[in-house]
């Protein structure tokens, strides 16, 4: 499974991509909505995992994407993730922080509910 991962604090995004490259995942970390759409097309992932607010906008521009692939958002606010307009941007919202094996538990049950996900090979085994 590719995921793409877009943090604005890069040490967070980073941690979270060693996290999941431990169980086998494909990650690539990026900070910004300019860099996201530039990594779609070079790495064409099965999921991207955003926050609400990136350094040149918000979660919303990445949402046109959803067709594509599943777009799981993370969020250190509460309200964000109870947020009925938020949730309905996005497949998931979880809440800050989260376990690497949370992440992918709920991963594989979106990127294999889609038949049109890049790379549905196979499923992480955790």
């Amino acid at each position: 499974m590719r995921v793409l991962i877009a943090d604005s604090s890069p040490f967070v995004g980073t941690a979270l991509g060693w996290e999941l490259e431990g169980f086998g995942v494909e990650t690539k970390v990026v900070d910004s909505i300019a860099r996201v759409k530039v990594e779609i097309e070079a790495i064409q992932p099965d999921l991207l995992v955003t926050e609400l607010f990136l350094k040149d906008g918000d979660f919303l521009v990445l949402a046109a994407y959803r067709p594509h692939f599943p777009i799981l958002l993370l969020s250190t606010h509460q309200v964000a993730v109870d947020d009925a307009d938020v949730i309905s941007a996005v497949d998931a919202c979880l809440l800050k922080p989260i376990k690497a094996i949370d992440l992918i538990s709920i991963a594989n049950k979106l990127v294999f509910k889609r038949p049109h996900c890049l790379n549905q090979t196979e499923q992480l085994k955790v």
